[in-house]
């Protein structure tokens, strides 16, 4: 378990473990990777699409700050739905992305209902692409 803030209430800790029950992807990103921006439109349909099935997406920000998570979805509004569809959190010393063994980002943790890690995804994904189906389907059912 872990206890961040997120970006709607940098004022509360938020755990991981608030979320047993139901399916997660936890994401580590940056605004500053490539491939996460790249890979971020993806997530968000992924999100939208399972969201009715208990879905969580996490992403956790390896940002230093909030102001530089803000200026980035300013900068892109057409990622901005991520503050809608994802609970986004801020990492900015790392100490979460190191307790999972994410060494790069972004890295990705599908986390079924039983609260067990199923997949782990390294790199750039391709989210919407028909074959990841079986991961989805995996933590929505197990």
């Amino acid at each position: 378990d872990f206890s961040l803030h997120t970006i709607s209430d940098r004022n509360t800790a938020w755990k991981l473990s608030q979320l047993q029950g139901k399916p997660v992807i936890l994401n580590f990103w940056a605004t500053w990777c490539a491939p996460c921006v790249k890979e971020l439109p993806g997530l968000i349909e992924i999100a939208k699409t399972y969201r009715a099935s208990g879905l969580q997406v996490i992403a956790v920000s390896e940002d230093k700050d909030w102001e530089t998570v803000e200026r980035f979805f300013t900068r892109f509004p057409k990622l901005a739905p991520a503050k809608e569809f994802f609970t986004i959190l801020l990492d900015p010393e790392g100490e979460v992305a190191n307790q999972y063994g994410a060494a790069q980002i972004p890295e990705s943790f599908l986390i079924n209902r039983s609260f067990h890690i199923d997949f782990r995804l390294s790199g750039e994904q391709a989210w919407q692409d028909p074959r990841y189906a079986i991961y989805y389907d995996r933590i929505l059912n197990k």
